[in-house]
């Protein structure tokens, strides 16, 4: 959202929420967010979703909220506050965060995660946690039941879904075994496990299942702390990659495809347009091969962040720009990386080939096996293709822009 202050444009974020009975309320958050405010405005949207006969969960959901502003508290400096940035609250697929505190606040302590299985209501179990005071509800496929690409306004669960939850380890657990077994439909039937998480640094932790990992011929994508282990070679290519927030770490197969077809290529004074760039990867990865300069595109400022800050760790910050896909203004390139998703390709085909010079090259990645025909009728004529390639049923197609008739 934007708005006008003294003739100039200042972009603020806000909560919206409209409830079951069309109800809306919003609330700005800026340098004057803070906790009291928030407060009132869960409070409001109780009363708005409230029965006219009290329920036990919106009874539950008011005491709790009572409580909100102190777990604030106890876990980060509130936004607004002095000398602290305003956070953002966010939301991730597959995972709801209750608190806006800041990263930094949560680097190391120790959690109470709740494991509950065996529920065919796993959105109750986690309306049930969250009113029981967790910190932060995920959901956890237990079949190997993929949801790859949902439709427009879906969100889709496993058939199998293990939900967990994590709690400040002074919780009582009967209390919240209680709230699970009263509010859950078939709450009799669940099974709950409790394992203490011990105090650590949860930001690095990750990084221990993390390894080097190489691309084609030269191409090396680590953590810092890895470095040391890659191998000596004499024209190694070695990208230094904190994800952070954003998608794009090198070991998904869309990723990897599009890493390996990079490592192949005379990028030397090229110009690369990155379309969906996420962490940054696929850019760094080609100006560390030799490009002169990449423009990164995404819808999402997080992972626009993520990519400036890679770039920098990487030494190319100078020659890489960022932009939103409403100001995406870029001059035709060399070469245009989209590994995005197919609906989003098939819609961005003129747009994406558009973008590139005669005898440009394009890789679109993100595609299911099964999807690829469709994204070649859509591209045939723009493009002369090279061979698709498959890993673990995710295709890359790759080709050359067609020369302008004259």
């Amino acid at each position: 959202m934007t708005r006008l202050d003294g003739g100039t444009r200042e972009k603020l974020s806000m909560i919206a929420t409209v409830t079951n009975k069309g109800q809306a309320r919003w609330m700005i958050i800026d340098s004057a967010f803070n906790a009291d405010k928030l407060i009132k405005f869960l409070e409001a949207l109780i009363r708005d979703g409230r029965p006219t006969s009290k329920t036990r969960m919106s009874n539950m959901l008011h005491d709790r909220v009572q409580s909100f502003s102190g777990r604030l508290n106890r876990f980060a400096p509130l936004p607004g506050a002095a000398g602290v940035e305003p956070a953002i609250p966010r939301v991730d697929q597959g995972s709801r965060i209750l608190a806006p505190f800041p990263l930094q606040s949560t680097l190391n302590m120790s959690f109470l995660q709740f494991r509950i299985h065996n529920s065919r209501h796993p959105e109750f179990v986690d309306e049930a946690l969250m009113v029981a005071g967790a910190l932060s509800v995920s959901f956890i496929d237990a079949a190997d039941d993929p949801v790859l690409e949902p439709g427009p306004g879906e969100t889709p669960l496993w058939t199998d879904t293990v939900v967990l939850g994590l709690f400040d380890p002074t919780v009582a657990v009967d209390e919240v075994e209680n709230t699970l077994r009263t509010l859950v439909p078939d709450g009799a039937d669940l099974r709950l496990e409790t394992e203490l998480l011990e105090d650590q640094d949860w930001v690095r932790a990750w990084l221990v299942h993390w390894e080097p990992l190489r691309f084609g011929r030269r191409l090396w994508v680590t953590p810092e702390e890895k470095r040391a282990q890659i191998p000596a070679q004499r024209d190694a290519v070695i990208m230094t990659l904190d994800p952070g927030l954003a998608f794009g770490t090198g070991t998904h197969p869309t990723t990897a495809l599009c890493l390996a077809w990079l490592d192949a290529q005379d990028l030397a004074g090229k110009t690369v347009i990155d379309y969906g760039c996420g962490s940054g990867i696929l850019a760094i990865a080609a100006l560390l091969l030799g490009a002169e300069r990449v423009v990164c595109v995404d819808i999402d400022p997080q992972a626009l962040t993520a990519t400036r800050q890679n770039a920098e760790t990487n030494g190319v910050a100078d020659r890489i720009a960022t932009c939103l896909p409403e100001a995406f203004a870029a001059a035709p390139a060399d070469f245009v990386l989209a590994n995005i998703l197919a609906g989003p390709l098939k819609t961005l085909a003129p747009t994406l080939a558009g973008q590139l010079k005669p005898g440009g090259r394009l890789v679109l990645a993100g595609l299911l096996d099964r999807q690829g025909e469709e994204l070649h009728t859509c591209y045939a004529p723009y493009l002369r293709f090279e061979p698709d390639l498959s890993q673990e049923g995710w295709t890359r197609i790759a080709g050359q822009r067609l020369q302008d008739e004259a």
